[in-house]
């Protein structure tokens, strides 16, 4: 079985639409080359191959001057899914396999069409892609995956693992990828649910390669693609050395460092622009006079939280809190700060009422990722019952409106992203909703409700809570800034009782470093909440 290993290197724009680090030098050599040097190490590869744009050829060859790389050209443009893809794994970026419509990590960084070309010219049975800032690659687990394709029957197309993004590449066979690249398709579509046609997940298959426990449980991206990757992996070779680094051992050192480590800043931070809403009597989520009130929250603020935030270049936002970000009176302005300052990932948060119009247009305009619609359930009647109003048919109008405008526009986005809470009552149209939006927009959110640390009524259908409690690992990833500027330990707190700063008094990041939100950690580790206002009573820890 002929099995060559091609890697798609920009110089320019990383898969993500970030800036490229792949010519950035990591402890002596650049990404790149580092990459191609960790593959050169496989036995079961007949080659490997660089793919770049002609105008790059020189510049990529430089940077794996001497090694046994070939240099391939292509000049076809991006694959019609780059944007989607883009757009869904920005807020799955430490698991191989998640976020919106269930993309994998290896979708990132392949272009069926150009390598479905290469296998065909090469007559190469199978084509690894690997990504260009995957310089922690795992030699070993490659080819144990190559032997493990060979051992399968030939109509296994693709063979994947469940390793972190980073530390394997997806097997396709040729065939596959021109399937794909005719839809128009990333790999991970072959693992996505599909309502019309649903199967067992190829996890439980052959084509899944196994990895060890370790492996499979540890969180993280284990790719120099990114300022916080790039001090993961240059941490794991400082600590690890250069050699024998299979995965297990760096995922057991990204586990560790985790447990450990606080970033400068919030990976992800949801700031509350105001607490109006239209929903203010809704049974499912603090609206109304339950929260107290606050904002709107002004426009400079804003630009100066993202304006930090832009220490690292995969700071997430969500725009949402406690009320409807829709209604503040300044949206457009706001997210024009957001994109501006060039935050890298942008989701709203809103129940729908008021997507129409002008906001339609904003969200549009600014480029928004994803437009989360708070909808809860698939009639009218179940909707009325949990909200307390009339307006199943107007948010699920409005919705259609959207979608149609991206089209009218030739916009690649946002993502649309209905959201429904799993409850007794709305049971029965779980599965309605999930593959109606799934046909219609592209995918679907269930989640469980919140008793928001005891001040909201349990409503949930059964505890989704591990027996054994371990630290929040949101407080060590994630801000909440209310529409007040009050910065508190996370988002089940409405009311501003564990209040850890103020953004109009500090700066996020003395915030986020600062001694009080310290001790919150502390006391989670110690395992010791009892003197704290809303921690002991909240079933929210074990989130990711």
């Amino acid at each position: 079985m002929k099995v060559i290993a091609a890697i798609e290197a920009d110089l320019t724009t990383s898969p993500l639409g970030t800036t490229s680090r792949v010519a950035d030098d990591l402890l002596g050599n650049p990404v790149l080359r580092r990459t191609v040097m960790r593959l050169r190490e496989c036995k079961q590869l007949s080659s490997v191959y660089v793919i770049t744009t002609p105008e790059q050829r020189e510049d990529v060859a430089a940077l794996v001057a001497g090694l046994d790389v070939g240099i391939e050209t292509h000049a076809v443009g991006a694959p019609r899914y780059q944007e989607r893809v883009r757009r869904s794994r920005k807020w799955a970026l430490d698991s191989w396999r998640g976020g919106i419509g269930g993309l994998c990590c290896f979708d990132e960084s392949i272009h069926a069409g150009a390598l479905a070309a290469l296998g065909q010219r090469e007559g190469a049975d199978v084509v690894a892609s690997v990504p260009a800032a995957a310089v922690l690659i795992d030699p070993g687990m490659l080819d144990a995956m190559i032997e493990h394709m060979g051992a399968l029957e030939h109509d296994t197309r693709i063979v994947f693992s469940q390793a972190p993004p980073g530390l394997a590449a997806v097997l396709n066979r040729p065939s596959l990828l021109e399937d794909l690249h005719r839809a128009g398709a990333p790999p991970g579509a072959v693992l996505t649910y599909i309502p019309d046609n649903p199967q067992l997940d190829l996890t439980t298959k052959p084509c899944c390669y196994s990895v060890p426990g370790p492996v499979v449980e540890t969180a993280a991206r284990v790719l120099a693609d990114t300022q916080r990757g790039m001090e993961l992996v240059t941490e794991a070779l400082q600590a690890l050395g250069e050699n024998d680094l299979t995965a297990e051992r760096v995922c057991r050192f990204a586990a560790a460092r985790r447990a450990g480590h606080l970033d400068r800043l919030p990976r992800e931070v949801e700031i509350e622009l105001t607490t109006d809403d239209q929903l203010g009597e809704t049974t499912i989520r603090p609206r109304g006079e339950r929260v107290p009130r606050r904002g709107p929250l002004g426009v400079d603020l804003v630009g100066r939280i993202v304006t930090e935030l832009m220490q690292y270049d995969d700071s997430l936002v969500v725009l949402g809190g406690f009320g409807e970000p829709l209604l503040h009176p300044e949206l457009a302005a706001i997210l024009a700060v957001c994109r501006g300052a060039g935050v890298f990932g942008l989701t709203v948060r809103t129940n729908g009422l008021a997507l129409r119009g002008e906001a339609i247009d904003a969200l549009i305009d600014h480029d928004v990722d994803v437009v989360n619609v708070l909808i809860d359930a698939h009639s009218a009647e179940t909707y009325r019952a949990l909200h307390g109003a009339d307006g199943f048919d107007q948010v699920t109008g409005n919705i259609e409106a959207l979608r149609q405008r991206i089209i009218e526009r030739g916009a690649h986005g946002p993502l649309i992203v209905p959201e429904m809470t799993k409850l007794r009552m709305t049971l029965p149209e779980q599965e309605p909703f999930f593959d109606d939006w799934i046909r219609r927009v592209g995918w679907a959110n269930i989640i469980s409700p919140s008793r928001f640390a005891g001040q909201m009524p349990d409503v949930a259908v059964m505890g989704m809570a591990p027996p054994k409690r371990w630290p929040c690992g949101r407080l060590w990833s994630r801000a909440v800034v209310l529409a007040d500027g009050t910065v508190v330990t996370c988002d089940q707190d409405f009311s501003g009782r564990q209040v850890v700063g103020n953004v109009r008094e500090a700066s996020l990041e003395s915030i986020w470093t600062g001694e009080r939100l310290a001790s919150y950690r502390q006391a989670h580790v110690e395992g010791a909440l009892g003197d704290l206002p809303l921690c002991p009573a909240c079933g929210e820890w074990h989130r990711p």
